[in-house]
């Protein structure tokens, strides 16, 4: 990327907010900031690293407070994936961000390759997906990627989209798309705000990623298919069909108060477009 595309992101971008959600990820959550970090720096964008520690047992804290990443802990009370990512966007809109990623403290994702979800959103996106299906992939079975290909047909049904991979949790979005369609569900946050982006006619583009077998522990999500989708399936329904949902929620686990609009200019109502392409840049193999 030359010196002149770097400042040009840059601009479009405004103050980038990576949260992190992250429980007990000492292993691997100082290479996920590091990366991330050096991605901002790379394309010379204004940024801030957000690990939001979901009742961590290990050095996850410490580990990232060394790194210079700004710190946030979920009450015991609202422990939870959903909590954690509530909390961290609500961290970054308190401080101005204009554009958000979203990625696993586990590294499972790639964290260089958010270079590619922010390129779409500095062309026009209001929401850059990671799709982990569209190949085969070391951190993934074959009997999980077709669940997970099924059920992200079946909860897409009559919307404007098609192809994504709605249980992926690397993802960049605006500022916009963070108030507007904040998820309120209490398990997890993946498929309700694509959902909600979809119902709401956002520009939806999905990007073809790497995904890695885990380095260490087990998800703390998926312990069976049957358990993941009772979990889910009222979430997507809300989404789906109770106009609330689409509304950003007065008090999110009390976060801070004090919201800031966004610095760039709303995309909401463009048009019912969900391209999935592929991010064209490396991938491990």
């Amino acid at each position: 990327m030359s010196t002149g595309e770097s400042a040009e992101w840059a601009a479009r971008l405004g103050l980038v907010a990576v949260v992190i959600p992250a429980r007990s990820e000492a292993a691997t959550v100082g290479g996920v900031v590091s990366d991330a970090r050096s991605v901002l720096s790379s394309i010379g964008a204004a940024g801030l690293v957000v690990v939001v520690d979901d009742q961590s047992q290990d050095e996850t804290r410490a580990i990232a407070r060394a790194l210079g990443a700004t710190l946030d802990r979920v009450p015991p009370a609202q422990a939870g994936l959903a909590s954690a990512f509530r909390r961290g966007v609500s961290l970054g809109l308190e401080a101005g961000a204009s554009t958000f990623v979203c990625l696993d403290a586990d590294g499972q994702y790639a964290a260089h390759e958010m270079r590619h979800l922010l390129k779409r959103i500095a062309n026009g996106a209001d929401l850059a997906l990671g799709n982990r299906v569209w190949r085969l992939q070391p951190g993934m079975t074959a009997s999980r990627r077709l669940s997970n290909i099924a059920f992200s047909a079946l909860a897409t049904i009559g919307l404007p989209t098609s192809g994504l991979d709605l249980q992926c949790g690397f993802r960049a979005f605006s500022a916009d798309t963070a108030r507007s369609c904040m998820p309120q569900g209490a398990f997890t946050y993946t498929q309700e705000q694509v959902v909600l982006a979809a119902r709401a006619r956002l520009q939806v583009e999905s990007v073809n990623i790497s995904f890695m077998p885990r380095v260490s522990g087990s998800s703390r999500l998926v312990k069976s298919t049957a358990h993941y989708a009772t979990r889910v399936i009222p979430d997507v329904l809300r989404a789906r069909f109770d106009a609330r949902s689409a509304k950003f929620p007065p008090n999110i686990d009390q976060a801070p108060s004090g919201r800031r609009s966004s610095t760039s200019p709303s995309s909401a109502g463009r048009g019912p477009t969900s391209s999935p392409a592929s991010s064209g840049g490396s991938r491990r193999q």
